[in-house]
């Protein structure tokens, strides 16, 4: 009698897509921000340029000269880290607002 047991088949759920185009970089708040590998370029810049601008990959390629590749696994990780990438646009977005605020302020 065996004692091995059955390999267990990868749930759909665990199974993991590589991303060999995307690091993380620590700015200056020491937060890990996803990056296209090489190039600095943020994730969410692709993100928002996609999907605020309405750019085309393509376009975005051809703007921030990256292959179309690099665009479509950046705008693949933000499917796959939606949340994340969501959470650091809204971040950014509350900075640049409050920013815009205290700019405007009445003696500044």
């Amino acid at each position: 009698m065996s004692t091995r047991r059955p390999k267990a088949k990868a749930s759909p759920r665990r199974r993991r897509r590589s991303f060999p185009c995307i690091t993380y970089r620590r700015g200056a708040a020491g937060q890990p921000t996803p990056i296209l590998r090489g190039t600095g370029i943020r994730v969410q810049t692709v993100v928002v340029a996609n999907q605020r601008w309405e750019m085309t990959p393509a376009q975005i390629a051809a703007d921030y000269e990256l292959s179309e590749a690099q665009v479509d696994e950046a705008l693949a990780f933000y499917d796959a880290h939606q949340t994340e990438i969501d959470a650091a646009i809204s971040a950014e977005q509350a900075m640049e607002a409050t920013y815009a605020r205290t700019a405007a302020a009445p003696g500044r």
